[in-house]
Order: structure tokens, then C-alpha cells, then sequence
């Protein structure tokens, strides 16, 4: 597959389970990396860049807010979640470097004394690439 197409239309999540971390048995931690990808369109590779400060917010599948975060230099935020959650959740990041100005994607709640790292990568916005990016 093309990588311009890949990127353009695969701002694909992956979810990887890990086992327990440390903290309490009833801690659930949430950690997302987030990357903004770009293709020229002269067919050379495609690039993945990191953010900062891209916003992150966490809600239940129905719109019910349960944490924000910020993501640091590496483009990466670690938020704590409430116990006595459970099932679905939606991760929105917001910045003005992303396609659209957002990108959500849905996770599952992790397990009591569990740890859920998710993977966002958005397309980066086109008045930021510029024109022939």
C-alpha cells in the first residue's frame, strides 16, 4: 500500500496489554504515545514526529469525563483512572498540529492493578506541512 494513502487514511490505535505496575491493587493506568506522521508527495518516506503539550482527555463510551493529561517531550501521557470503572473508554488528543484539530480513538478500561499503553498516530495537519508535503 502506498505510504501517502497509508497515512492519510490509517490513523490506526493499537492497544498492547501488559501485566500489573505498581501502585495499588485497585490502580488502573492508562499510558498513550501519541506520534503525527507526514508523507510528501514525491514518494519518499514518510516521517512520525512526536508532540508535546498535545491535550488528552479520557471519557466513558458516553461522554462522562474521567481524566486529562498533557503529553510531554516524548509525546507521551500517563493518566490514572478511577477504580470502579470499567469497559470502554475514548481518548481524544487536541492540538492544532493534528489533522482536523483531533483525533479519538476507543480503548478498553484496564483490569484493577493493570496497565493499558495505547498508540495514536494522527496525520499531521496540512497548513503545518506546508505546500508539496
Amino acid at each position: 500500500m502506498d505510504r501517502r494513502v497509508w497515512a492519510g487514511s490509517a490513523l490506526a490505535a493499537m492497544l498492547t496489554f501488559a501485566g500489573g505496575c505498581s501502585g495499588t491493587d485497585d490502580d488502573r493506568t492508562l499510558e498513550v504515545t501519541f506520534r503525527l506522521t507526514a508523507c510528501p508527495p514525491t514518494g519518499q518516506e514518510c516521517f512520525n514526529l512526536t508532540s508535546s503539550d498535545v491535550g488528552v482527555t479520557v471519557e466513558t463510551a458516553d461522554g462522562r469525563p474521567l481524566a486529562t493529561a498533557v503529553t510531554d517531550q516524548a509525546g507521551v501521557a500517563t493518566v490514572t483512572l478511577p477504580p470502579a470503572e470499567d469497559g470502554k473508554i475514548r481518548v481524544t488528543m487536541t492540538s492544532p498540529l493534528i489533522e482536523g484539530g483531533s483525533k479519538t480513538t476507543e480503548a478498553t478500561i484496564p483490569a484493577p492493578g493493570g496497565l493499558t499503553s495505547l498508540s495514536v498516530w494522527a496525520s499531521l495537519a496540512s497548513d503545518v506541512r506546508g505546500p508539496g508535503t
